[in-house]
């Protein structure tokens, strides 16, 4: 039962009551003893709500916090480890450099054994010398190959790349923000709930103590209209001359009834009021449990769509992985558990379908919908109107017995006043009402001639013609810098493998020829691209050390504060970049992992947006990762297909057929 219609008729029990009262003392029916089910007020949900988004809003951030937890600790370790190798690679390489130089001061001073072999007059003293020399040659290169194994077994060391570093730590500092975010969610969420619980409190506070005041009023008018009763037999039955003194009695008696009468009209009209002000909307109790189980069921809809779309980029991702597996055991494992994913995706469609249709049975199309919606809303405001017409038409009525009675100039004045304002709001609540009952159209007493249902022009639509197969997903060609990195990657790896028996070696560089070897060592000039402790610099002419975006070549680089290169993503100026192995800047379609990303010709990469590339859409998501699959968007569904192109006019998915209109949005109703 609704709580306005429980408490008013437990008040309105207690007047019944009353009217039967004699000597006994009166008997008073509380709300709270009324066995009904009682709808809670708007205030009371409001404050339900708040405690269940309070509840979501904890268990969120408690999530949050642990992903962030998780995301740095990752990193952390991550970080350690490339730290280690980065300490333990420079101790080996100086090792190595030492043991080469080592190396060719033995073979220098063999070679002055040899030059000055004239100087020795017995041969043997010669070959005794130049033995020695040789031994310190055997010996300085068995120290060089232990310390080139050294480097080599430290360099093996698996370790996160740069690019994949950065990535962890974007992802911690992701979770950092998320958390921070869920925090404050977290506390607004819970100072709502107290704000609500208080705003209930007072209204239960301020509607118990009108109640009890009701209560109170109603018993005693009980007594006074007992007592009126009373006195009228009384006075019917005596003699004539001894009427006086009970007449006075009588008019005392119902002077007092009206005081009463008129004190308790006011209370049960603030009380309506004050209930009123709980639940505007007056819904009876069937109205707010079809709206309860609606909001419940389009709930578990959006929910099944939610997993329906994830089931099928699952299935796509998987699809993906089984065009590539390497051998039978990886085919055999994808197969199965891509077969127990279109099974489960099956299963969650056909419950989606079934729940659609629970929701809309009568298949009607969304412009009939909304025109239901529409109609019922002008109803509604209709049948509030003729309520509030009827209400100042009875306030008018009741103006009119006042002015009849009244005893002064000063309350004929006020009431005309008043009479007045409530005809002019009457006249306007009529024109209103009106004006609403004419928007809706004749009423039940008028027949229209109803207009035909749209027919097919087949007794069955047609097989919906079937799309055309998806275009592969994107695959950017090389660029010049791409194809230059791969070349370079090569070249480098073969002058490290031909210097590894002679020399340390070195990491790749942008492709410098290599000196030939001085006799002497000579000190380079820093300029060009130098790599010191295993990090390029770029020195200008002048021998200062290159920062922020340099141009050099027809690639872009980024230098970072202290002078070093670049890999993987960096963010600039508040925009993502996507440096390449090489430290060039990429542009167009670039894959990191399993995702496809898309920079601008600026290098920028795209996010949160729709974008056009070779007349085919795309969208990517806040994390700049190209979407596939079901999209909402303003309220509208897409596919993507898995190549991420939005699609349009008729696609099969799933086993089921949807039409896409040429913006993308999915058809509804009638094609």
């Amino acid at each position: 039962m609704n709580k306005k219609k429980m408490i008013l008729t437990s008040l309105a029990s207690v007047a019944i009551l009353g009217a039967g009262f004699v000597a006994s003392s009166p008997t008073v029916v509380r709300a709270e003893d009324a066995p009904q089910v009682v709808e809670k007020s708007s205030l009371e949900k409001k404050y339900e709500e708040a405690k269940t988004k309070a509840d979501t809003a904890k268990k969120d951030y408690e999530t949050a916090k642990k992903k962030a937890e998780d995301a740095q600790k990752k990193y952390d370790e991550d970080q350690k480890k490339t730290e280690e190798k980065a300490k333990k690679e420079k101790e080996a390489a100086k090792k190595v450099d030492d043991a080469s130089l080592a190396v060719q001061k033995a073979y220098v001073e063999y070679r002055k054994v040899q030059e000055s072999r004239s100087n020795y007059r017995n041969r043997s003293d010669y070959n005794k010398k130049l033995a020695e020399a040789q031994v310190k040659i055997d010996e300085a290169n068995k120290k060089l190959t232990a310390a080139n194994n050294e480097f080599k077994t430290v360099r093996a060391v698996v370790v996160p790349e740069p690019n994949a570093l950065a990535e962890t730590k974007k992802k911690a500092e992701e979770a950092k923000a998320e958390e921070v975010v869920a925090k404050k969610k977290s506390d607004k969420a819970a100072q709502e709930v107290e704000v609500a619980k208080k705003e209930v409190e007072a209204k239960e506070l301020e509607i118990e103590k009108l109640q009890d005041e009701i209560s109170t009023l109603e018993q005693e008018v009980a007594t006074a209209q007992h007592q009126v009763d009373n006195l009228k037999k009384l006075l019917a039955g005596v003699d004539p001359d001894d009427t006086e003194a009970i007449e006075a009695k009588l008019k005392k008696g119902e002077a007092e009834l009206n005081a009463k009468q008129a004190e308790l009209a006011k209370k049960q009209t603030g009380l309506e009021k004050l209930l009123d002000s709980l639940d505007p909307e007056g819904k009876t109790q069937d109205e707010l449990d079809k709206e309860a189980a609606e909001a419940e069921l389009n709930k578990k809809v959006e929910s099944l769509q939610n997993k329906v779309a994830d089931l099928e980029k699952e299935i796509s991702n998987l699809e993906i992985l089984l065009g590539g597996a390497d051998s039978e055991d990886d085919t055999a494992a994808l197969q199965n558990k891509l077969a127990a994913k279109q099974a489960e995706l099956a299963k969650k469609q056909t419950g989606l379908e079934k729940l659609l249709d629970s929701l809309d049975p009568e298949g009607k199309t969304q412009d009939e919908l909304d025109k239901e919606a529409a109609e019922a809303e002008l109803d509604k405001k209709a049948d509030e109107l003729q309520n509030k017409v009827a209400d100042l038409e009875k306030e008018i009525s009741n103006l009119e017995i006042l002015l009849g009675g009244a005893d002064s100039e000063d309350d004929t004045a006020a009431l005309q006043n008043k009479l007045a304002t409530t005809k002019a709001e009457l006249e306007k609540t009529q024109k209103e009402l009106d004006a609403a009952l004419n928007e809706l159209g004749p009423d039940g007493d008028e027949e229209e001639t109803p207009a035909p249902a749209p027919q097919p022009e087949q007794p069955a639509p047609a097989p919906a013609p079937k799309p055309e197969q998806p275009a592969p997903a994107p695959k950017p060609e090389k660029s010049a810098d791409q194809q230059a990195e791969e070349d370079y990657a090569r070249r480098s790896e073969e002058e490290y493998n031909r210097l590894t028996q002679q020399q340390p070696p070195k990491a790749e560089k942008p492709a410098p020829a290599p000196a030939p070897k001085p006799e002497q060592p000579a000190p380079a000039p820093k300029t060009g691209w130098k790599q010191e402790n295993g990090m390029w610099y770029f020195y200008n002419t002048d021998g200062s050390m290159a920062t922020g975006w340099l141009q050099n070549n027809g690639s872009w680089y980024y230098l970072n504060s202290n002078g070093a290169m670049a890999t993987g993503w960096a963010k600039v100026n508040g925009s993502w970049y996507y440096l390449n192995a090489n430290g060039s800047m990429a542009t167009g379609w670039v894959k990191d992992g399993d995702t496809w990303y898309y920079l601008e010709a600026s290098g920028a990469m795209k996010a949160s947006q729709w974008f056009k590339v070779s007349d085919k859409w795309y969208y990517v998501n806040s994390n700049g990762a190209m979407a596939t699959g079901w999209l909402q968007y303003n309220g509208s569904w897409y596919y993507l297909n898995a190549n991420g192109a939005m699609a349009t006019g008729w696609a099969k998915v799933n086993g089921s057929w949807y039409y896409l209109n040429a913006n993308g949005s999915m058809a509804t109703g009638w094609v």
